[in-house]
């Protein structure tokens, strides 16, 4: 059964295409906790970056009170409870579902893995990039600071993509810009990177009175930085998570099809019977190569669509020719309903 087919709103659906249907979604999710707590515990950590959105909370509660840092995901978890509360009816229920399940999987990655003692020292050992070079005697030039931002921001930005990829995401302000960018139709990395920047000047501001950047030169004389290499490694960690959101998925990117079949009529069998949900031109050709007639199915769709609706394509006619090619810009209403 093709995958679309699957998807159809007149198929009844049972036990076998339920997890047919969410199987990978669970395992996605899993594997992007993992990826996101690796982001945060091994990298990040290091890194006196100052993290934007929801997650700051927590972190400036553990700043605040460090005995609270081996409860940073149950912190975290609490605080998403009045967003689910605020945004539940407005967004999809298994949106939220799949969120809510990232969180109880990063709180399991977090306790039987990252918080381990064992695991603990050896990723402080293995996993030492650089060594702790003073370029002009004082610690806040420190260069290890950027690679480790550059790189936990990355795993973290993984994360959140493979979160968003199975239908979900890492909550706080993911379940907010989910809402705006549904209702903006711009690309979550858009959305997310202007929630991502202004919550970090906010966060930025706060820490510069709770924990002022104070660093110490050669002499030992202590200096107060206002703009130093962990206000810089902030807007870094921004701009590569949502850099590497966008470039993963680009949830509005458009696409378009050009679909030629020997047998287009199960083409358009098939586009009926899943009642397929963007227009799509049919025109009728003579090859320059073979002298027959042939028919050419034209067709605008998600990137984020096109691969299961190739994937079925192919399942019809094993010998179907597909071209895809980037679209810059639609102008006029486009469904998006299958990838809200």
């Amino acid at each position: 059964m093709g995958i679309y087919l699957k998807n159809n709103k007149k198929v009844k659906i049972d036990l076998k295409i339920l997890v047919q249907r969410y199987w990978w979604r669970v395992l996605t999710i899993l594997l992007a906790a993992f990826v996101f707590n690796l982001g945060i515990y091994v990298f990040l950590s290091r890194a006196q970056t100052i993290p934007s959105g929801v997650t700051g909370i927590p972190t400036l509660i553990n700043y605040i009170i460090p005995s609270t840092k081996k409860y940073f995901s149950l912190i975290y978890l609490g605080i998403n409870v009045p967003l689910f509360l605020i945004f539940g009816r407005r967004i999809k229920r298994s949106f939220l579902a799949l969120t809510i399940l990232f969180m109880v999987f990063q709180i399991l990655v977090q306790t039987t893995i990252f918080d381990q003692v064992p695991v603990k020292n050896f990723f402080n050992e293995k996993f030492v990039l650089t060594a702790k070079v003073n370029l002009t005697g004082v610690h806040d030039n420190d260069p290890s600071n950027l690679l480790y931002t550059i790189i936990g921001a990355a795993l973290i930005g993984i994360g959140i993509s493979l979160s968003w990829k199975a239908g979900g995401s890492t909550g706080g302000t993911d379940i907010i810009g989910y809402y705006f960018s549904m209702k903006s139709k711009k690309n979550i990395g858009f959305t997310l990177s202007i929630i991502g920047y202004v919550t970090a000047i906010v966060f930025l501001v706060i820490f510069a009175f709770i924990q002022p950047n104070v660093v110490a030169d050669a002499d030992g004389k202590k200096h107060k930085v206002i703009f130093g290499v962990r206000e810089i490694s902030t807007f870094i960690y921004v701009f590569v998570i949502n850099y590497v959101v966008d470039l993963m998925y680009p949830k509005y990117k458009k696409v378009t099809l050009s679909i030629v079949s020997n047998t287009p009529d199960k083409i358009l069998g098939y586009f009926k019977l899943i009642d397929y949900w963007h227009s799509y031109r049919i025109e009728r050709f003579k090859s320059g190569y073979t002298g027959k007639q042939g028919v050419k199915i034209t067709t605008s769709i998600l990137i984020l669509e096109s691969p299961n609706l190739i994937h079925d394509l192919k399942f019809i006619d094993p010998h179907i020719w597909i071209s895809i090619t980037d679209e810059r810009k639609i102008i006029g209403k486009f469904n998006t309903n299958y990838v809200e």
